[in-house]
């Protein structure tokens, strides 16, 4: 019996399997970020009150309309935690991931790479993703919307026009779920241009039609309009105080390798590719830049440049097909073995990863603190530390209300956002800025230059670890007993 025999077996089988059971290793590994205990929270509150709050009953110093342009993703992300805890939030993850590179995957192989080439772009693609990779926010709800988006254009061009009219729906549910919308609106209205210049697919009418439907749908949220001139107040470029919205010329090289990656794929591809497309070059161009300039648009651009530009890396994928090996049983048996190898690794990877939100990193909030805060019977407005607040409104609301939290621009005015960062740093008049905060409590890392001034001011400490300090107007009451020790897992203790 020839065990081979019809099968298409080949010496790239075993990296193929090595190459996914890696890569579902690294996409089943889920760390928590300052904002996931406020995306829940706020998505419970959605499901309870059967409504999208205004009016934000967390922070003392919210001083605008609470516009939640994320509610629905928070929604999907509530009820994920809802149904299964940290696993439910682990496997939406996973799942939006997996439809993410799925759609690249097919596409790829719709446009004649071969398997190995094929899932080489695609480990590109999730490397150039990284930063989605690595958590579960409403941005990880994106890359799908986007990977969809950029296929459903380039069908168009090719003659599959029912195609074009699932855009406005898609750019519709995008806008009530991440405001990464703008980018996905962006391309679309410049590959629109270029169509317009030089119509393929449909007619100048049709892509015009296109346009002006695909901007009414992102009408089609709670705010209408208002969520235009909210993102035309916020959203730029520059957010010095955001790591990830830091250019890249300041970042380590390690941590431009996913700008580098899609960067090779862009290059290798165009340079190989006969004829280039205006509207692809662009649309890849386009990205480079902007997310040279800001690196948390580095995912749209490493999925744009696999799509748009990574089928050019080979000019004949034909030619690079070889006809399928005969090997013996004693080769099938060590390529069975060594597959079953990674993949029975990468299931018990995976399943750890699953049970487990990683609380890992320097932002993390400190949970000794937290839980003498809880257990001391704290109450009232409490300053805290920006990548702390959102943790503290999951564990300490409503006995304690926030100063800041990551919702930044959504509830504070930039000068309110300010007034924290010159407490915070120690700038100049940042006593008299303190004080118009006028707290009850401060939670601060010990690092911070003005926590040992707060205490010449009459503050009291009433408690310390290595890594933060509670400080408060009067003598705080010792618990007799504190809580558990924390958790390393999402959500804590």
């Amino acid at each position: 019996m020839n065990i081979a025999r019809g099968t298409d077996v080949t010496p790239l089988v075993l990296p193929r399997i090595m190459i996914w059971a890696v890569l579902a290793g690294v996409l089943t590994f889920t760390g928590a970020d300052p904002d996931l205990w406020g995306h829940v929270r706020f998505g419970l509150d959605i499901i309870r009150d059967h409504g999208i709050p205004s009016v934000d009953p967390y922070s003392f110093t919210s001083d605008r309309t609470w516009l939640n342009h994320e509610w629905l993703a928070e929604v999907f992300m509530a009820g994920a935690f809802a149904a299964a805890g940290s696993v439910g939030l682990s496997l939406l993850k996973v799942s939006l991931l997996l439809a993410g590179f799925t759609l690249i995957a097919r596409e790829l192989t719709y446009r004649g790479l071969p398997p190995m080439v094929r899932d080489v772009l695609v480990a590109a693609c999730i490397a150039g993703c990284l930063a989605l990779t690595q958590t579960l926010r409403p941005q990880t709800f994106s890359l799908p919307l986007f990977a969809a988006l950029l296929i459903a254009l380039r069908r168009v061009d090719e003659g599959k026009t029912h195609l074009a009219w699932g855009i406005p729906p898609l750019l519709l549910v995008w806008a009530n779920l991440h405001g990464g919308w703008l980018v996905g609106a962006g391309v679309a209205g410049l590959w629109i241009a270029a169509r317009l210049v030089a119509p393929r697919g449909i007619s100048r009418r049709a892509w015009t039609l296109l346009g002006v439907t695909s901007v009414l749908a992102t009408l089609g949220t709670p705010y209408g309009a208002g969520l235009w001139r909210f993102l035309w107040e916020t959203v730029g470029l520059g957010r010095a105080d955001i790591g990830e919205w830091q250019p890249l010329t300041g970042l380590a090289f390690v941590d431009s390798l996913p700008w580098v990656t899609a960067t090779a794929v862009a290059v290798i591809g165009f340079s190989r590719r006969r004829p280039i497309d205006f509207a692809h070059v662009a649309v890849v161009v386009l990205l480079m830049l902007v997310s040279f300039k800001v690196m948390r648009v580095v995912p749209f651009y490493a999925v744009a440049a696999v799509l748009l530009a990574g089928p050019g890396v080979m000019r004949d994928s034909s030619a690079a097909r070889k006809p399928a090996m005969q090997p013996t049983p004693a080769e099938i048996v060590v390529v069975v073995v060594l597959a079953l190898a990674f993949v029975a690794a990468s299931v018990v990877i995976g399943y750890r990863n699953a049970n487990c939100i990683s609380l890992t990193g320097e932002w993390v909030a400190d949970q000794q603190a937290a839980r003498f805060i809880r257990s001391a019977g704290l109450s009232g407005r409490m300053l805290t530390w920006f990548n702390w607040g959102e943790y503290a409104i999951w564990f300490l609301a409503p006995d304690i209300r926030v100063s800041m939290d990551g919702r930044r621009e959504t509830v504070y005015s930039d000068r309110m956002i300010r007034q924290h960062l010159a407490v915070y740093w120690g700038w100049p008049g940042w006593q008299e800025e303190f004080r118009r905060l006028d707290p009850d409590h401060v939670w601060l890392p010990v690092e911070f230059p003005t926590v040992g001034e707060m205490q010449t001011l009459g503050w009291r400490e009433v408690f310390r670890t290595e890594r933060s300090v509670v400080l408060s107007r009067t003598a705080v009451a010792l618990p007799s007993m504190m809580q558990n020790a924390g958790s390393n897992c999402f959500p804590g203790p």
